[in-house]
C-alpha cells in the first residue's frame, strides 16, 4: 500500500530487492510535541524522559490537528556531531499556535529518500529488522542513497519516523501502523 500525505510529493521511485524506495518532497511542516537533547555532543537524550512529558501533555487540546492524527518521532542533529542528538515526540499541525507547554518545531521544505521499516524491508537490503530505539538511518545512508545516486542532505535537519494512519479495510502493518522512514537527501 502506498502511502502520500498531503505536504509531499513522490518524486521518484524504486525497486530494491523488492523493497519500494521513494525520494518524496516535502513542504514546511510545523510539529508538536515534546523535545529534549542530550547533555553533550556525544550521549542520547533521556527518550523515556521526553516521551513520558509527551504523554503528560498530549492530553491538552492541540490546535490545528490534522485528521486523521499524523504523528512521529523525530532525531534531531542525527547527522552531525557539533551538536546535541535530540528526539521529539510530536504530530504534524497545522499552525504554531499552541498551548504553551508543547515543543514547536518548524521543518523547511525539503526532500527525503523514504522507505517502509518493517522486516521486508530489512530482509531487503540485507539488515535485521528493527524495533525501536535509534531509527535505522544506516539502512539508508549506507546502503539505499548511494545506490540510487543520492547522499545525505543538510545536516541540520532531522530524521522522522513518520506513522501514517490507515483506512479501515486496508493492510495494517507494522503493529497497526504504517511506519515510514525519512532521510534527508540530496542527488549525487
Amino acid at each position: 500500500m502506498k502511502l502520500q500525505h498531503s505536504h509531499e510529493k513522490i518524486v521518484e521511485t524504486f525497486n530494491y530487492n523488492d523493497a519500494v524506495v521513494e525520494i518524496v518532497e516535502w513542504t514546511e511542516t510545523i510539529w508538536c510535541g515534546k523535545i529534549g537533547y542530550a547533555e553533550n555532543n556525544t550521549d542520547e537524550p533521556n527518550v523515556d524522559n521526553i516521551l513520558s512529558g509527551y504523554h503528560r501533555l498530549s492530553k491538552s487540546k492541540l490546535d490545528g490537528k490534522f485528521n486523521p492524527v499524523r504523528d512521529g518521532c523525530i532525531s534531531v542533529n542525527y547527522l552531525s556531531a557539533d551538536r546535541p542528538n535530540g528526539v521529539m515526540f510530536c504530530e504534524m499541525v497545522k499552525t504554531a499556535e499552541q498551548p504553551k507547554d508543547f515543543d514547536i518545531l518548524h521543518i523547511p521544505a525539503t526532500q527525503y529518500l523514504r522507505i517502509l521499516i518493517n522486516p521486508e524491508t530489512a530482509k531487503a537490503i540485507g539488515k535485521e529488522p528493527w524495533f525501536g530505539g535509534i531509527p535505522p538511518y544506516d539502512w539508508i545512508y549506507e546502503v539505499l542513497a548511494p545506490y540510487f545516486g543520492y547522499k545525505p542532505g543538510d545536516d541540520t535537519l532531522p530524521i522522522i519516523e513518520y506513522y501514517g494512519h490507515y483506512k479501515q479495510g486496508e493492510p495494517k502493518i507494522y503493529d497497526n501502523k504504517l511506519c515510514y522512514l525519512y532521510a534527508p537527501v540530496v542527488k549525487i
